[in-house]
Protein backbone atom coordinates (compact mmCIF):
# COMPACT_ATOMS: atom_id res chain seq x y z
CA UNK A 1 0.00 0.00 0.00
CA UNK A 2 1.56 3.36 -1.11
CA UNK A 3 2.24 5.78 1.62
CA UNK A 4 0.13 8.99 1.85
CA UNK A 5 0.45 12.47 3.80
CA UNK A 6 -2.19 10.85 5.87
CA UNK A 7 0.01 8.14 7.18
CA UNK A 8 2.94 10.64 8.00
CA UNK A 9 0.10 12.55 10.04
CA UNK A 10 -0.78 9.41 11.72
CA UNK A 11 3.29 8.55 12.25
CA UNK A 12 3.69 12.17 13.06
CA UNK A 13 0.97 12.45 15.62
CA UNK A 14 2.64 9.18 17.74
CA UNK A 15 6.05 11.13 17.41
CA UNK A 16 4.38 15.12 18.87
CA UNK A 17 2.29 12.69 21.83
CA UNK A 18 6.01 11.16 23.12
CA UNK A 19 7.07 15.09 23.47
CA UNK A 20 3.60 16.15 24.66
CA UNK A 21 4.18 13.54 27.06
CA UNK A 22 7.48 14.42 28.09
CA UNK A 23 5.88 17.68 28.73
CA UNK A 24 3.29 16.63 31.29
CA UNK A 25 5.81 14.45 33.37
CA UNK A 26 7.58 17.12 33.71
CA UNK A 27 5.05 19.44 34.99
CA UNK A 28 4.02 16.99 37.10
CA UNK A 29 7.37 15.86 38.55
CA UNK A 30 9.23 17.96 39.10
CA UNK A 31 10.21 19.99 41.96
CA UNK A 32 10.72 23.41 41.30
CA UNK A 33 7.99 25.72 40.84
CA UNK A 34 9.79 27.29 37.68
CA UNK A 35 8.54 24.25 36.07
CA UNK A 36 5.97 22.42 37.77
CA UNK A 37 3.92 25.75 37.83
CA UNK A 38 5.27 28.83 35.97
CA UNK A 39 6.40 26.39 32.83
CA UNK A 40 9.29 28.00 31.91
CA UNK A 41 10.75 25.27 30.09
CA UNK A 42 10.67 22.97 26.95
CA UNK A 43 10.15 19.44 26.11
CA UNK A 44 11.42 18.21 22.30
CA UNK A 45 12.10 15.50 19.94
CA UNK A 46 15.41 15.51 18.35
CA UNK A 47 16.53 14.56 14.47
CA UNK A 48 19.63 12.39 14.21
CA UNK A 49 20.84 16.44 12.71
CA UNK A 50 19.69 18.41 16.44
CA UNK A 51 16.58 19.50 14.13
CA UNK A 52 13.40 19.97 16.03
CA UNK A 53 11.06 17.26 14.93
CA UNK A 54 8.79 18.77 17.45
CA UNK A 55 8.83 20.81 20.67
CA UNK A 56 6.66 21.44 22.87
CA UNK A 57 7.46 24.82 24.30
CA UNK A 58 6.50 26.76 27.94
CA UNK A 59 8.39 29.93 27.23
CA UNK A 60 9.38 32.01 24.03
CA UNK A 61 13.19 31.80 24.95
CA UNK A 62 13.68 28.25 24.39
CA UNK A 63 12.52 27.97 20.48
CA UNK A 64 15.77 28.73 19.52
CA UNK A 65 18.01 28.14 22.53
CA UNK A 66 17.05 24.33 23.17
CA UNK A 67 17.97 23.67 18.99
CA UNK A 68 21.07 25.59 19.41
CA UNK A 69 22.24 24.10 22.64
CA UNK A 70 21.72 20.73 21.31
CA UNK A 71 23.58 21.06 18.24
CA UNK A 72 26.48 22.84 20.39
CA UNK A 73 26.25 19.37 22.39
CA UNK A 74 26.03 16.94 19.54
CA UNK A 75 28.48 18.80 17.82
CA UNK A 76 30.88 18.97 21.13
CA UNK A 77 31.04 15.25 21.39
CA UNK A 78 30.83 14.53 17.62
CA UNK A 79 32.95 11.53 17.75
CA UNK A 80 32.18 11.07 21.43
CA UNK A 81 28.35 9.80 21.34
CA UNK A 82 27.44 6.29 22.75
CA UNK A 83 24.01 4.84 23.60
CA UNK A 84 23.32 5.66 27.32
CA UNK A 85 25.36 9.01 27.40
CA UNK A 86 23.29 12.06 28.90
CA UNK A 87 24.29 15.53 27.89
CA UNK A 88 23.84 18.51 29.51
CA UNK A 89 24.81 22.19 29.14
CA UNK A 90 24.21 25.16 30.70
CA UNK A 91 25.76 28.28 29.04
CA UNK A 92 24.36 31.18 27.40
CA UNK A 93 27.75 30.92 24.85
CA UNK A 94 27.02 27.35 23.98
CA UNK A 95 23.84 28.20 22.28
CA UNK A 96 21.69 29.27 25.42
CA UNK A 97 20.47 32.37 27.38
CA UNK A 98 21.53 32.00 30.99
CA UNK A 99 23.89 29.75 33.27
CA UNK A 100 21.18 28.66 35.23
CA UNK A 101 18.99 27.05 32.52
CA UNK A 102 19.86 23.63 31.77
CA UNK A 103 19.70 21.12 28.34
CA UNK A 104 19.77 18.11 28.62
CA UNK A 105 19.60 15.43 25.68
CA UNK A 106 19.80 11.42 25.59
CA UNK A 107 20.87 10.27 22.25
CA UNK A 108 19.00 7.27 21.04
CA UNK A 109 20.61 4.77 19.23
CA UNK A 110 18.91 1.91 16.76
CA UNK A 111 20.40 -0.69 15.17
CA UNK A 112 23.66 0.81 16.30
CA UNK A 113 22.39 4.15 14.39
CA UNK A 114 21.76 7.65 15.91
CA UNK A 115 18.58 8.77 15.82
CA UNK A 116 16.07 10.39 17.29
CA UNK A 117 16.63 12.01 20.78
CA UNK A 118 14.76 13.66 23.24
CA UNK A 119 15.58 16.79 25.02
CA UNK A 120 14.41 18.91 27.76
CA UNK A 121 15.43 22.43 28.65
CA UNK A 122 14.88 23.51 32.45
CA UNK A 123 15.36 26.26 35.03
CA UNK A 124 17.26 24.86 38.01
CA UNK A 125 16.40 26.69 41.42
CA UNK A 126 20.07 28.03 42.39
CA UNK A 127 23.44 27.08 40.90
CA UNK A 128 26.33 28.78 42.48
CA UNK A 129 25.63 32.40 41.98
CA UNK A 130 26.51 35.13 44.13
CA UNK A 131 23.14 35.63 45.82
CA UNK A 132 20.43 32.44 45.79
CA UNK A 133 18.29 31.54 42.83
CA UNK A 134 18.03 33.25 39.38
CA UNK A 135 17.89 37.44 40.10
CA UNK A 136 21.19 39.13 40.25
CA UNK A 137 19.90 43.07 38.88
CA UNK A 138 23.44 43.88 39.27
CA UNK A 139 25.48 41.32 37.88
CA UNK A 140 28.20 42.46 35.54
CA UNK A 141 29.25 39.14 34.05
CA UNK A 142 28.50 35.58 34.04
CA UNK A 143 29.83 34.60 37.33
CA UNK A 144 28.06 36.74 39.69
CA UNK A 145 24.80 34.74 38.03
CA UNK A 146 26.00 30.97 38.41
CA UNK A 147 28.69 28.67 37.40
CA UNK A 148 29.34 28.41 33.11
CA UNK A 149 28.70 24.42 32.98
CA UNK A 150 29.99 24.11 29.19
CA UNK A 151 29.04 20.90 27.46
CA UNK A 152 29.36 17.64 29.83
CA UNK A 153 28.30 14.19 30.45
CA UNK A 154 26.20 13.16 33.17
CA UNK A 155 25.72 10.02 32.57
CA UNK A 156 28.52 8.10 30.37
CA UNK A 157 27.29 4.26 28.57
CA UNK A 158 24.73 4.44 30.80
CA UNK A 159 26.77 5.20 33.91
CA UNK A 160 26.35 8.14 35.88
CA UNK A 161 29.77 10.38 36.09
CA UNK A 162 29.29 10.60 40.18
CA UNK A 163 32.06 13.83 39.60
CA UNK A 164 30.15 15.62 37.17
CA UNK A 165 26.67 15.05 39.66
CA UNK A 166 28.57 15.77 42.92
CA UNK A 167 29.83 19.03 41.27
CA UNK A 168 27.12 20.31 39.95
CA UNK A 169 24.77 19.73 43.29
CA UNK A 170 27.08 21.00 45.90
CA UNK A 171 27.12 24.17 43.81
CA UNK A 172 23.89 24.59 44.29
CA UNK A 173 22.20 26.27 47.65
CA UNK A 174 19.12 24.02 47.04
CA UNK A 175 20.99 20.71 46.49
CA UNK A 176 18.22 18.42 47.29
CA UNK A 177 15.78 20.33 44.56
CA UNK A 178 18.36 20.33 42.36
CA UNK A 179 19.30 16.65 42.17
CA UNK A 180 15.34 15.77 42.19
CA UNK A 181 14.99 17.91 38.91
CA UNK A 182 18.16 16.28 37.25
CA UNK A 183 16.67 13.13 37.80
CA UNK A 184 13.17 14.42 36.73
CA UNK A 185 14.70 15.54 33.52
CA UNK A 186 17.25 11.95 32.81
CA UNK A 187 13.99 9.58 34.00
CA UNK A 188 11.55 11.82 31.96
CA UNK A 189 13.98 11.46 28.67
CA UNK A 190 14.65 7.78 29.15
CA UNK A 191 10.46 7.09 29.43
CA UNK A 192 10.59 8.65 26.01
CA UNK A 193 13.07 6.63 24.25
CA UNK A 194 10.57 3.80 25.18
CA UNK A 195 8.23 5.53 23.84
CA UNK A 196 9.94 5.81 20.62
CA UNK A 197 10.95 2.31 20.68
CA UNK A 198 7.30 1.59 20.68
CA UNK A 199 6.72 3.57 17.56
CA UNK A 200 9.54 1.90 15.93
CA UNK A 201 8.63 -1.74 16.35
CA UNK A 202 5.20 -0.74 14.59
CA UNK A 203 6.92 1.78 11.83
CA UNK A 204 10.00 0.95 10.85
CA UNK A 205 12.92 4.00 10.98
CA UNK A 206 12.55 4.95 7.51
CA UNK A 207 9.03 4.94 7.49
CA UNK A 208 9.23 7.69 11.06
CA UNK A 209 12.22 9.79 9.36
CA UNK A 210 10.08 10.28 6.68
CA UNK A 211 6.96 11.32 8.16
CA UNK A 212 8.56 13.88 10.38
CA UNK A 213 10.78 14.79 7.30
CA UNK A 214 7.29 15.51 5.24
CA UNK A 215 5.74 17.35 8.31
CA UNK A 216 8.73 19.49 8.86
CA UNK A 217 8.22 20.56 5.18
CA UNK A 218 4.72 20.94 5.80
CA UNK A 219 5.16 23.48 8.88
CA UNK A 220 7.66 25.62 6.36
CA UNK A 221 5.03 26.09 3.66
CA UNK A 222 2.96 27.03 5.76
CA UNK A 223 5.13 29.60 7.12
CA UNK A 224 6.35 30.86 3.84
CA UNK A 225 2.61 30.95 2.92
CA UNK A 226 2.35 33.27 5.84
CA UNK A 227 5.22 35.49 5.31
CA UNK A 228 4.88 35.95 1.90
CA UNK A 229 2.66 38.48 2.31
CA UNK A 230 6.23 40.67 3.36
CA UNK A 231 7.67 39.72 0.00
CA UNK A 232 8.79 43.15 -2.12
CA UNK A 233 8.52 45.03 0.89
CA UNK A 234 11.55 46.45 3.15
CA UNK A 235 10.22 47.15 6.79
CA UNK A 236 12.92 49.23 9.48
CA UNK A 237 11.59 49.80 12.84
CA UNK A 238 13.16 50.27 16.18
CA UNK A 239 12.93 50.47 19.93
CA UNK A 240 13.91 52.07 22.90
CA UNK A 241 14.15 52.03 26.48
CA UNK A 242 15.51 53.94 29.19
CA UNK A 243 17.48 51.90 32.16
CA UNK A 244 18.55 52.37 35.38
CA UNK A 245 22.37 50.64 34.21
CA UNK A 246 22.29 52.51 30.98
CA UNK A 247 21.06 55.64 29.59
CA UNK A 248 19.34 54.21 26.35
CA UNK A 249 19.01 50.87 25.39
CA UNK A 250 17.77 50.54 21.60
CA UNK A 251 17.01 47.30 19.10
CA UNK A 252 16.78 48.79 15.31
CA UNK A 253 16.15 46.28 12.52
CA UNK A 254 15.37 45.87 8.72
CA UNK A 255 12.72 43.18 7.42
CA UNK A 256 13.56 42.08 3.70
CA UNK A 257 12.12 39.02 1.95
CA UNK A 258 14.31 37.68 -0.45
CA UNK A 259 12.99 34.45 -1.97
CA UNK A 260 11.83 32.05 0.55
CA UNK A 261 13.92 33.32 3.46
CA UNK A 262 12.90 36.30 5.96
CA UNK A 263 15.90 38.39 6.57
CA UNK A 264 16.09 39.83 10.22
CA UNK A 265 18.97 42.46 10.30
CA UNK A 266 19.39 44.12 13.40
CA UNK A 267 22.88 45.76 12.78
CA UNK A 268 22.47 49.46 14.48
CA UNK A 269 21.12 47.99 18.14
CA UNK A 270 22.76 49.45 21.02
CA UNK A 271 26.64 48.01 21.92
CA UNK A 272 26.51 45.25 24.73
CA UNK A 273 25.85 46.46 28.38
CA UNK A 274 27.96 46.43 31.89
CA UNK A 275 24.78 45.00 33.27
CA UNK A 276 22.57 42.32 32.84
CA UNK A 277 20.34 43.94 30.38
CA UNK A 278 22.20 41.31 27.26
CA UNK A 279 20.32 38.77 25.42
CA UNK A 280 22.30 35.94 23.51
CA UNK A 281 21.88 35.27 19.99
CA UNK A 282 19.54 32.13 20.84
CA UNK A 283 17.26 34.08 22.78
CA UNK A 284 17.10 37.09 20.37
CA UNK A 285 16.13 34.87 17.45
CA UNK A 286 13.37 33.59 19.64
CA UNK A 287 12.12 37.25 20.56
CA UNK A 288 12.76 38.19 16.60
CA UNK A 289 10.27 35.54 15.03
CA UNK A 290 7.39 35.74 17.62
CA UNK A 291 5.48 38.50 16.04
CA UNK A 292 5.68 36.91 12.63
CA UNK A 293 4.62 33.32 14.36
CA UNK A 294 2.16 34.35 16.96
CA UNK A 295 -0.97 33.83 14.37
CA UNK A 296 -0.38 30.56 13.67
CA UNK A 297 1.87 29.18 17.12
CA UNK A 298 -2.25 27.48 17.64
CA UNK A 299 -2.34 26.13 14.59
CA UNK A 300 1.05 24.37 13.70
CA UNK A 301 3.32 22.23 15.56
CA UNK A 302 6.60 23.74 16.47
CA UNK A 303 9.55 21.90 14.72
CA UNK A 304 12.57 22.87 12.27
CA UNK A 305 10.00 23.94 9.61
CA UNK A 306 8.73 26.90 11.54
CA UNK A 307 12.47 28.76 12.07
CA UNK A 308 13.72 27.43 8.91
CA UNK A 309 12.26 30.48 6.83
CA UNK A 310 14.27 33.02 9.11
CA UNK A 311 17.96 34.21 8.43
CA UNK A 312 18.89 36.16 11.45
CA UNK A 313 21.76 39.27 10.93
CA UNK A 314 22.81 39.77 14.58
CA UNK A 315 25.76 42.06 15.30
CA UNK A 316 28.64 40.70 17.57
CA UNK A 317 29.46 42.86 20.59
CA UNK A 318 25.91 44.17 20.57
CA UNK A 319 23.57 43.57 23.51
CA UNK A 320 21.35 40.98 21.10
CA UNK A 321 25.05 39.72 20.85
CA UNK A 322 27.07 40.34 23.50
CA UNK A 323 30.73 39.27 24.33
CA UNK A 324 32.00 36.75 26.72
CA UNK A 325 31.79 36.95 30.01
CA UNK A 326 29.00 39.71 29.90
CA UNK A 327 25.42 39.24 32.04
CA UNK A 328 22.66 38.04 30.45
CA UNK A 329 19.94 37.29 33.28
CA UNK A 330 17.66 40.16 32.60
CA UNK A 331 18.10 39.59 29.04
CA UNK A 332 14.89 37.59 28.49
CA UNK A 333 13.17 39.71 30.78
CA UNK A 334 13.69 43.38 29.33
CA UNK A 335 15.77 42.98 26.19
CA UNK A 336 13.49 40.01 24.47
CA UNK A 337 10.46 42.32 24.64
CA UNK A 338 12.40 45.28 23.17
CA UNK A 339 13.87 43.01 20.35
CA UNK A 340 10.06 41.93 19.62
CA UNK A 341 8.97 45.30 19.93
CA UNK A 342 10.84 46.08 17.28
CA UNK A 343 9.57 44.01 14.83
CA UNK A 344 6.19 44.80 15.68
CA UNK A 345 7.43 48.64 15.07
CA UNK A 346 8.48 47.96 12.15
CA UNK A 347 5.32 45.86 10.61
CA UNK A 348 2.99 48.73 11.89
CA UNK A 349 5.12 51.11 9.93
CA UNK A 350 4.61 49.13 6.87
CA UNK A 351 1.56 47.09 4.62
CA UNK A 352 0.04 44.38 5.77
CA UNK A 353 0.45 45.45 9.14
CA UNK A 354 -2.47 43.88 10.80
CA UNK A 355 -1.82 40.72 9.68
CA UNK A 356 0.91 39.74 12.65
CA UNK A 357 1.11 40.41 16.03
CA UNK A 358 1.41 43.48 17.57
CA UNK A 359 2.05 44.72 21.29
CA UNK A 360 3.07 41.37 22.66
CA UNK A 361 6.00 42.84 24.50
CA UNK A 362 6.07 44.39 27.53
CA UNK A 363 8.08 44.62 30.69
CA UNK A 364 6.99 43.31 34.68
CA UNK A 365 8.23 44.05 37.96
CA UNK A 366 9.46 40.53 39.41
CA UNK A 367 11.58 39.09 42.74
CA UNK A 368 13.36 36.58 43.97
CA UNK A 369 13.15 35.90 48.17
CA UNK A 370 15.70 33.39 50.18
CA UNK A 371 16.63 33.44 53.83
CA UNK A 372 19.00 35.83 54.96
CA UNK A 373 22.58 34.87 53.30
CA UNK A 374 24.53 32.93 55.52
CA UNK A 375 21.66 32.08 57.74
CA UNK A 376 21.13 28.35 56.74
CA UNK A 377 23.56 26.19 54.37
CA UNK A 378 20.78 25.14 52.44
CA UNK A 379 18.60 28.27 51.31
CA UNK A 380 16.02 27.33 48.46
CA UNK A 381 15.24 30.47 46.61
CA UNK A 382 11.29 31.58 45.99
CA UNK A 383 10.71 33.27 42.76
CA UNK A 384 8.38 35.69 43.26
CA UNK A 385 6.39 36.38 39.72
CA UNK A 386 2.69 36.12 41.17
CA UNK A 387 1.04 38.09 38.34
CA UNK A 388 1.46 40.05 34.83
CA UNK A 389 1.18 42.42 32.58
CA UNK A 390 -2.69 42.77 30.85
CA UNK A 391 -2.03 42.20 27.20
CA UNK A 392 -3.43 44.53 24.81
CA UNK A 393 -6.34 42.93 24.22
CA UNK A 394 -7.35 44.07 27.56
CA UNK A 395 -7.68 40.41 29.11
CA UNK A 396 -5.15 37.89 29.77
CA UNK A 397 -1.08 37.89 29.82
CA UNK A 398 0.74 38.97 26.42
CA UNK A 399 1.82 36.45 24.11
CA UNK A 400 6.06 37.04 25.19
CA UNK A 401 5.04 34.84 28.61
CA UNK A 402 4.41 31.76 26.86
CA UNK A 403 2.74 29.11 28.96
CA UNK A 404 3.33 31.18 32.31
CA UNK A 405 0.32 30.36 35.16
CA UNK A 406 -0.45 32.57 38.19
CA UNK A 407 1.12 30.60 40.98
CA UNK A 408 -1.42 28.86 43.33
CA UNK A 409 -2.26 30.77 46.14
CA UNK A 410 -2.31 27.79 48.37
CA UNK A 411 0.90 25.96 47.25
CA UNK A 412 2.33 30.00 48.08
CA UNK A 413 1.67 30.06 51.27
CA UNK A 414 1.87 26.26 52.43
CA UNK A 415 5.72 25.54 50.78
CA UNK A 416 6.84 29.41 50.90
CA UNK A 417 5.18 30.92 54.03
CA UNK A 418 3.86 33.60 51.73
CA UNK A 419 -0.02 34.67 51.67
CA UNK A 420 -1.43 36.25 48.57
CA UNK A 421 -3.66 38.67 50.36
CA UNK A 422 -4.58 40.55 47.15
CA UNK A 423 -4.78 40.10 43.32
CA UNK A 424 -7.06 41.84 41.56
CA UNK A 425 -7.18 44.65 38.68
CA UNK A 426 -7.38 47.93 40.36
CA UNK A 427 -9.14 50.56 38.81
CA UNK A 428 -6.51 51.45 36.10
CA UNK A 429 -7.42 48.17 34.79
CA UNK A 430 -3.90 46.95 36.35
CA UNK A 431 -3.20 43.99 38.05
CA UNK A 432 -1.96 44.28 41.45
CA UNK A 433 -0.80 41.46 43.80
CA UNK A 434 -0.25 41.62 47.55
CA UNK A 435 1.46 39.42 49.35
CA UNK A 436 2.57 38.77 53.13
CA UNK A 437 5.22 36.87 54.30
CA UNK A 438 3.63 34.97 57.62
CA UNK A 439 6.79 32.50 57.87
CA UNK A 440 10.24 33.50 58.60
CA UNK A 441 12.71 36.03 57.69
CA UNK A 442 13.65 36.73 54.39
CA UNK A 443 15.62 38.87 52.33
CA UNK A 444 15.23 39.66 48.44
CA UNK A 445 16.32 41.00 45.25
CA UNK A 446 13.92 42.89 43.30
CA UNK A 447 14.17 44.69 39.64
CA UNK A 448 11.29 46.79 38.40
CA UNK A 449 12.57 48.59 34.68
CA UNK A 450 13.46 52.06 35.24
CA UNK A 451 11.65 53.22 32.19
CA UNK A 452 7.84 53.87 33.69
CA UNK A 453 6.95 56.06 31.97
CA UNK A 454 6.55 53.50 29.19
CA UNK A 455 5.81 50.35 31.49
CA UNK A 456 4.21 51.80 34.45
CA UNK A 457 4.78 49.23 37.06
CA UNK A 458 5.78 49.06 41.19
CA UNK A 459 7.18 47.52 43.61
CA UNK A 460 6.21 48.67 47.31
CA UNK A 461 7.33 47.11 50.60
CA UNK A 462 5.21 47.71 53.25
CA UNK A 463 2.96 50.28 51.71
CA UNK A 464 6.90 52.00 50.16
CA UNK A 465 7.86 52.20 46.85
CA UNK A 466 11.21 50.80 46.74
CA UNK A 467 13.88 53.84 45.65
CA UNK A 468 16.39 51.60 44.44
CA UNK A 469 14.38 49.54 41.46
CA UNK A 470 17.62 47.22 41.46
CA UNK A 471 17.65 46.35 45.12
CA UNK A 472 19.78 43.45 46.85
CA UNK A 473 19.33 41.36 50.04
CA UNK A 474 16.57 43.71 50.95
CA UNK A 475 14.98 42.86 54.76
CA UNK A 476 11.59 41.03 53.95
CA UNK A 477 10.87 40.68 58.03
CA UNK A 478 7.67 38.39 59.14
CA UNK A 479 4.52 40.58 58.89
CA UNK A 480 5.96 42.56 55.98
CA UNK A 481 3.77 42.80 52.72
CA UNK A 482 5.04 43.35 49.27
CA UNK A 483 3.14 44.65 46.39
CA UNK A 484 3.24 44.14 42.68
CA UNK A 485 1.63 46.58 40.60
CA UNK A 486 2.21 45.40 36.76
CA UNK A 487 1.88 47.27 33.21
CA UNK A 488 -1.59 47.88 31.31
CA UNK A 489 -0.18 47.06 28.23
CA UNK A 490 -3.85 47.52 26.42
CA UNK A 491 -3.41 51.26 27.38
CA UNK A 492 0.22 51.86 26.07
CA UNK A 493 -0.12 52.15 22.53
CA UNK A 494 3.48 51.46 21.82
Amino acid sequence: MKKTLIHSQIIYSKVISVAAEMYERMRHTANSPAISEQESFAAAVLTAEADLAVQINGEPSHLFSLRNSAKHLFQYFAYDIQEGDVLVVADPFSGGTDPQTITMIIPMFYDGQLIISPAIRAPLLDVAGEYPGHLHPQATDIWQQSIRLTPIKLYRAGILQKDVYSFISRNSRAPESLKSDLQCMVGTCRHAIQSIEHILHRYNIDMVSEAISEMILYTRTRVEKTLSVISNNTYKGSATLRSDYDSELSARVKIDSIGNKLIINLDGSTRYSDSPLNLTPSGTSSFAVLPFLAGIFDDLTINEGMIAPFELIIPPDSILNPPYPAATNLGVRVIGPLVTEAITNALQLGQNNDLFAKSIHGSKPTACLFQPVGSTRNNIPISLDPGFSISEQGWGAPLIEGMTRLPSAEELEVHQGLRILLRELNDEHRMVVRVLNIQRPLEGNFFLLGDTERYPGAILLNGAALSDLTSLCTSVPVGASIEFVYPNLAEQQI
